[in-house]
């Protein structure tokens, strides 16, 4: 089981990549997900020395790098073409620096609806498509895989195809490229109405990357709480035997804030 952190935007005692990388080696775990946002990880301010050298200090260090894409303020499915397009841009300036890092794996969020969204919803449909497509063959290039995330459940804002099993795999497989599988966030499709066992079965042949974190369910509404894994209600033993059975063989990300969240996750884990 590889193992990994991400670099979530609030870390609350973390102040550089580099001090977070020498925590992960500490730790033994074998990959960093960096999320390009401020204020660690913030592409358009980082210098090519700066990047060499989150380069280099992975390399030094023995960890797998992946990276989270900007997702504030960034909609690939947006009405707006104009937004849309910026949103595209930045993704792929993500895909550049995921291949500057040496990193193979860039997650990306899906578009949402936003506010004209809900008057043109299949517009909206196919532009998260056609976004998701674009950025694919861009990503094959690079030699980059995309993983596609599943969302939290706030239907609001969401089309189908950012939290439920089954429309999201089917935009994943009709585009049906090398660069785009699926990045499971385990934690949010425990807000869904979805069994785990739905995402798995729908998710196992895409899958690239796996986000970990705990929270109580869809009882309560949005629950997206980033809880230390076994502070919730998903069960792990059971989840991760069934993931075992499966050819899945890339890295279990801790999306935790603080150093003694992620340390007392890795101890439960190793009761497991």
């Amino acid at each position: 089981m590889k193992l990994g952190i991400s670099l979530v935007m609030n870390f609350s005692d973390i102040k550089t990549i580099s001090e977070f990388m020498q925590f992960a080696y500490k730790k033994e775990l074998s990959t960093i997900e960096l999320v390009a946002e401020p204020p660690f990880c913030h592409i358009s301010t980082l210098t090519q020395e700066a990047r060499k050298r989150i380069k280099q200090e992975a390399l030094d260090l023995g960890l797998d790098l992946t990276l989270h894409a900007t997702f504030s303020d960034v909609n690939i499915a947006a009405y707006n073409n104009d937004f849309r397009f910026f949103s595209l841009k930045i993704m792929k300036e993500c895909i550049d620096f995921s291949q500057e890092i040496g990193s193979e794996i860039v997650t990306i969020h899906p578009g949402e609806f936003g506010a004209a969204g809900h008057t043109f919803p299949e517009e909206v449909s196919r532009n998260n498509a056609s976004s998701f497509k674009e950025l694919a063959t861009y990503a094959e290039d690079k030699e980059i895989i995309i993983g596609y995330e599943n969302m939290p459940i706030f239907t609001w804002t969401q089309l189908e195809e950012c939290y439920a099993p089954k429309p999201l795999s089917l935009v994943v497989n009709e585009i049906n490229s090398k660069s785009l599988g699926i990045t499971w966030d385990i934690g949010h499709s425990n807000t869904t109405e979805f069994s785990e066992r739905d995402f798995l079965d729908s998710f196992k042949s895409k899958l690239v990357n796996i986000h970990i974190h705990d929270n109580n369910g869809p009882g309560e509404g949005w629950t997206d709480t980033h809880l230390e894994i076994g502070k919730g209600n998903i069960q792990w033993k059971s989840l991760l035997a069934e993931i075992k059975k499966t050819n899945f063989d890339g890295s279990f990300i801790l999306e935790l804030n603080s150093k003694l969240k992620i340390s007392n996750s890795l101890e439960y884990l190793a009761q497991l």
